[in-house]
C-alpha cells in the first residue's frame, strides 16, 4: 500500500476517534491514535496526536444523547487469541473451547453468572452472553487491578478495551439485552429495547466516583450496569481498541495488523486506576 494509499485510511479512522470522544474529556486532550500503515506486504505503526477538539458536539462530554458507548476488557493474555477467532466470545463459549488463557473475574461470580437467567432479549444465562459496561473504570476492574482477584496487583497496563456503541449493535442485527445494574444482584431490571436505555444511569457512568453514600447507598450497583450481546461480537462490529500505554498500543497494533477491516487503537490512560 502507498503513501497516499494510507493517507486516504485517516479521514475515516479519525471520523472514528472523534466518535470516541465521551465521558467528560476537556477540550484540549490530546489522544495518540495508532494507525496500521502497510508498506510492501508489511504492516507498521504510526502514531498520530490528534486533539480530542475536533468538533464542538464532541466536547461537552455528554454523547449519551447521540451515541451510547459500551466497553469490554479483557486481559493481554487473552487478545490474540480474540483475534484469531474474529470475535469477542461468551464465557460458555470459551470454557467450552479453552479459548480464555487468563481469566480476571471472581470465580464465584463466574459461576453464579452461568446460573444466572437473562429475563429479556434472547434469554437463557448470562455466561452465553458478552458483556459490556457503559463506562470504563469499572468497579470489576478496581478490583482487579488491586489485587482482590488474585491475591496479588495486577499490572493495568495489560488490560485491552473493547469499544463500541449499542446503537451499532441494534443496527447491526446482533441480539441483545442489558441491564440497569449489576446483573446478578437485586434489585435488577433487565430491558431489550434502546428507548430503555434512560433507565441506566448514565450519569453515575461519566462519574470518577461510583462509591455508595449515605445519601445514596446504590451507587456502586447501579455503576455495573452492562450491555449483553448474545453469543459472540464479532470485531467489525468494534469501533476502536483502547489501551493505556503507547508500548501496549505498539503491540496491539502488531497483533493486529492483518485485521480486515483494521480497528483503530487509542491510547486512554483515564480508563485505567
Amino acid at each position: 500500500m502507498s503513501r497516499d494509499s494510507n493517507a486516504r485510511l485517516l479521514p475515516p479512522l479519525i471520523s472514528t476517534f472523534r466518535d470516541s470522544i465521551t465521558h467528560g474529556v476537556h477540550p484540549n486532550t490530546e489522544c495518540t491514535i495508532l494507525i496500521p500503515v502497510r508498506t510492501k506486504g508489511r504492516a507498521s505503526s504510526s502514531a498520530t496526536v490528534i486533539s480530542a477538539d475536533l468538533s464542538a458536539e464532541y466536547c461537552d462530554g455528554s454523547l449519551s444523547a447521540m451515541v451510547t458507548w459500551i466497553y469490554h476488557f479483557t486481559h493481554a493474555d487473552n487478545f490474540a487469541r480474540i483475534i484469531q477467532s474474529g470475535a469477542l466470545i461468551c464465557d460458555r463459549e470459551c470454557a467450552k473451547n479453552s479459548l480464555t488463557a487468563r481469566s480476571i473475574a471472581y470465580s464465584n461470580i463466574k459461576l453464579a453468572r452461568a446460573g444466572t437467567l437473562v429475563e429479556a432479549g434472547p434469554g437463557g444465562n448470562l455466561d452465553e452472553y458478552v458483556p459490556f459496561y457503559f463506562g470504563p473504570r469499572s468497579p470489576m476492574l478496581l478490583a482487579y487491578t488491586t489485587g482482590k482477584v488474585t491475591g496479588r496487583r495486577e499490572n493495568p497496563n495489560h488490560i485491552v478495551y473493547f469499544a463500541t456503541q449499542a446503537e451499532h449493535i441494534a443496527a447491526t442485527g446482533h441480539r441483545f439485552a442489558f441491564t440497569d445494574g449489576h446483573p446478578i444482584r437485586q434489585p435488577k431490571a433487565f430491558y431489550d429495547s434502546l428507548d430503555k436505555l434512560n433507565e441506566v444511569d448514565h450519569n453515575l457512568m461519566r462519574a470518577e466516583r461510583w462509591k455508595d453514600t449515605d445519601d445514596d447507598n446504590d451507587r456502586q450497583r447501579r455503576r455495573q450496569a452492562e450491555f449483553l450481546v448474545h453469543r459472540k461480537v464479532p470485531l467489525n462490529a468494534v469501533k476502536f481498541i483502547g489501551v493505556r500505554t503507547e508500548n501496549m498500543a505498539a503491540w496491539v497494533t502488531e497483533v493486529t495488523q492483518n485485521l480486515e477491516p483494521s480497528v483503530p487503537c487509542v491510547i486512554r490512560p483515564t480508563w485505567y486506576y
